[in-house]
């Protein structure tokens, strides 16, 4: 039998790029596909009919589209299983909460469970999922576990996870789970006849999750938000958020207003209300002047139903408060109780209004309809933003960064450990000089703008083919991708924080629908106060499956900018926009994966052997000082790496790369 630890080691270095094809269903069926040889093959992590259970599969599709489960050719066996291995790490993020247990269903004509069992648990322990291991199952030498492995949440107990009328009760931690047969265990997942090799046209591995449960209507919102959706002013003078009065609301309209009628209170604690009697002139001219003097009672109002958009009293809803005031005033010590409270929350409200009068108050806000960047949860610690409880504006302000940089550091540090030298080197010295990894990147990308436009909006296989193979070739960003490879997808959502500027005159396209790219690798920062840059600040939501580098300070040779490397042409969407007099614009943005793989994919170079020529091109420059390639310190320049949108490159490469089709 072929050495399958060999196996794995050869195939952790040979993964081929795959994407997510239109099959998938999130969450409960992630399909995958990628070719090898011009053959076909798709993966599958789809749920079972059992809670929380899902089967991974592996399947050559056929020309006519039939999946073929288990079958690999002879020589694509390595390839296939390095692919598997990362599907299966991409795929398990967008499960995240979802999935406590897997079963792997291999063919039934291959004997004895023990093998796969092996294999499974050297597959788990060489890739990056650490939270699940392998669970035996007891063969009494029957066949009756043919063909099945099972892995698990290790934090639960494998009797509870698996438990059917196919598991027995019995689970000892020696001998495993006992095993009464599983062909009746079948996938929660529809059967489609055919697979299908089309890319999804609304998820991407690397790009958007919709697993968690807080994010996944929010996300979902943003992808489903058609082209060219018209923006909202939602500025405090222009909107009143329903939201932002919900301490104030909770106090009644006939307490509230009590503090501000004067005498006519003590006419309705005297004679109660009296609609013949009750002059509605006095009490619009009274209520009017209170309004210019506390705001806070004019949005009150407004929220209310007291008084209408267009400046006017209803008149109806006032009669009805005043006949409730007329029967509150009978209980005069809890009246004055009540409305003394009310008055102490209007009242510190005023203060807080007329403290930011001036510049919160005044700012600018733009928003999508439906869209709540506060429902894009972060679950690292101070890692979400803030915004005014007042106003709703974005707030600038600092946070316990080094508690982000210590959780994110204890996920990422034992696949840093395992960086190859060449990887390692290239995350450390782009983080002192951004230039010799970008400048590439840049000019490909005008190369490939140029001659888009020139041949009337198309690309051919030879021109795609040799800006792949420029890009590849190039050493110090061949480095710096491999490191994207190498680490694994984020398990949780994480906000980043970019400067950058627009050419004079341009920053008013930055509006809530704005889509654009940057063609070198993305400099971001988990720093909120970050200052680098010019008149535009990114607040960058990676949702769960973002690939980055978290070069921090583990390996930044700048450990204070606490810096997150996002892919080259990582694809930003403006969520929403806020400007605050004086100040730069405040735009969020959500990651929406990367343009670049799709384009990379188009390369003619043998992988294998660029594998080889990069590796030893590594090892060799290492030999060198290690700082033969890098600025010294003081000609750092921490500008280089937030460079400016360049709007008409960046919209002509979205069009170009946004549907191009993997090779």
């Amino acid at each position: 039998m072929k050495n399958y630890t060999k196996i794995l080691d050869e195939a952790l270095n040979t993964p081929l790029e795959f994407y997510m094809t239109d099959d998938t269903k999130l969450p409960s069926n992630i399909v995958g596909a990628f070719t090898v040889d011009d053959t076909n093959y798709g993966m599958a992590l789809e749920a079972s009919g059992y809670d929380k259970i899902f089967m991974l599969r592996l399947y050559k599709i056929s020309s006519g589209g039939k999946r073929i489960h288990w079958k690999i050719e002879p020589n694509h066996v390595v390839k296939c299983l390095s692919t598997l291995l990362k599907f299966t790490e991409a795929a398990m993020a967008f499960t995240k909460g979802k999935i406590s247990g897997v079963i792997i269903r291999y063919s039934k004509k291959t004997k004895g469970a023990h093998r796969f069992s092996t294999l499974a648990h050297k597959m788990i322990k060489k890739t990056y999922i650490k939270s699940f291991s392998v669970v035996p199952v007891e063969d009494t030498g029957a066949d009756q576990a043919t063909g099945f492995v099972f892995f698990a949440d290790k934090k639960k107990n494998p009797k509870q996870i698996f438990k059917s009328k196919f598991f027995t009760k019995k689970y000892d931690i020696k001998t495993g789970l006992s095993f009464e047969g599983a062909d009746d265990i079948k996938s929660k997942v529809p059967n489609k006849s055919n697979a299908t090799l089309i890319p999804s046209k609304k998820y991407s591995f690397g790009g958007l999750e919709m697993n968690t449960e807080h994010s996944n209507a929010a996300v979902q919102k943003v992808l489903n938000i058609p082209a060219n959706t018209a923006f909202v002013d939602s500025s405090p003078s222009k909107s009143i958020n329903a939201k932002k009065l919900s301490s104030l609301k909770k106090y009644k309209p006939e307490i509230v207003l009590g503090n501000y009628m004067g005498s006519m209170l003590n006419k309705i604690r005297q004679y109660g209300y009296d609609k013949n009697k009750f002059n509605f002139g006095d009490f619009e001219y009274t209520i009017g002047i209170e309004e210019k003097m506390h705001p806070s009672l004019r949005r009150y109002l407004l929220e209310v139903g007291l008084k209408t958009e267009s400046g006017g009293y209803n008149k109806s809803n006032i009669e009805n408060m005043l006949k409730k005031m007329s029967a509150a005033v009978k209980n005069p010590e809890k009246y004055e109780a009540d409305m003394g409270e009310a008055k102490k929350a209007f009242d510190d409200q005023d203060d807080k209004l007329e403290k930011n009068n001036s510049t919160l108050s005044s700012a600018i806000v733009y928003t999508l309809p439906d869209i709540d960047p506060s429902e894009l949860i972060s679950e690292y610690p101070s890692n979400n933003p803030e915004y005014d409880s007042i106003t709703g504006v974005f707030k600038q302000y600092t946070t316990d960064e080094h508690a982000v940089e210590t959780e994110i550091l204890s996920e990422y540090r034992a696949a840093f450990d395992n960086l190859d030298v060449g990887a390692s080197a290239a995350i450390t010295n782009y983080t002192n000089d951004s230039n010799p990894f970008n400048d590439t990147l840049r000019e490909e990308a005008k190369t490939i703008a140029t001659s888009y436009i020139s041949t009337g909006g198309t690309l051919s296989k030879d021109s795609l083919a040799k800006t792949a193979n420029n890009i590849r070739n190039h050493t110090q960003t061949s480095r710096l991708l491999s490191a994207f490879d190498l680490l694994p997808p984020s398990t949780k959502a994480l906000w980043t924080h970019r400067g950058t500027s627009m050419s004079y005159g341009e920053s008013s396209k930055i509006r809530p629908g704005y889509e654009f790219v940057d063609p070198g690798f993305v400099s971001t920062s988990i720093r909120k106060n970050l200052n680098f840059g010019s008149d535009i600040k990114l607040i960058i939501y990676n949702p769960v499956g973002t690939r980055y580098v978290p070069a921090l300070g583990y390996m930044s040779k700048h450990s204070t900018e606490r810096e997150i490397i996002l892919m080259p042409l990582t694809l930003l969407k403006v969520i929403r926009v806020d400007k605050v007099p004086n100040s730069r614009y405040n735009c969020t943005c959500i990651n929406m994966g990367s343009l670049l793989p799709s384009l990379l994919s188009h390369s003619d170079i043998v992988s294998e052997e660029h594998d080889l020529i990069r590796n030893y091109t590594m090892l060799f420059d290492e030999a060198k000082k290690k700082d033969t390639d890098a600025k010294a310190p003081q000609d750092y320049n921490p500008e280089d790496k937030y460079g400016p949108i360049d709007d008409k490159l960046s919209k002509t490469l979205i069009d170009a790369l946004k549907n191009l089709k993997s090779k």
